[in-house]
């Protein structure tokens, strides 16, 4: 059970959006495709790890060694928003992002995502 309010959160932080400070500036729709659409991402929270991945024909799976969420994604301007339709905190959840060095991407309520390599 606790495990699975872990994974709850960790969805719910990679996928709902908050405004990014004031001096971040949000990648656009075509750096989104560029950076993020189609490259697989770790990401950690709470002592969990998760794969992450935006597929480039509007689909997104999530997964760790326990739970799973999958749904589909549409970019509007500098915003993705994300469907889940199986997993935690089914719904629709919009967010931005941020470049960071080495590939790495910050969601708007900051949320790292790095590269797997």
């Amino acid at each position: 059970m606790l495990e699975s309010i872990r994974f709850a959160f960790l969805a719910t932080s990679i996928i709902i959006g908050c405004a990014l400070p004031a001096f971040a500036q949000s990648l656009n729709g075509e750096q989104i495709r560029a950076l993020f659409i189609g490259t697989p991402f770790e990401v950690r929270r709470l002592g969990m790890r998760a794969q992450l991945l935006y597929a480039p024909d509007g689909t997104f799976t999530m997964g760790s060694r326990r739970m799973a969420a999958r749904g589909t994604w549409e970019i509007t301007g500098e915003t993705i928003c994300a469907t889940v339709v199986s997993g935690p905190r089914q719904g629709e959840q919009c967010f931005t992002l941020q470049a960071l060095d080495g590939g790495r991407l910050r969601t708007s309520e900051g949320m790292v995502l790095n590269p797997v390599q």
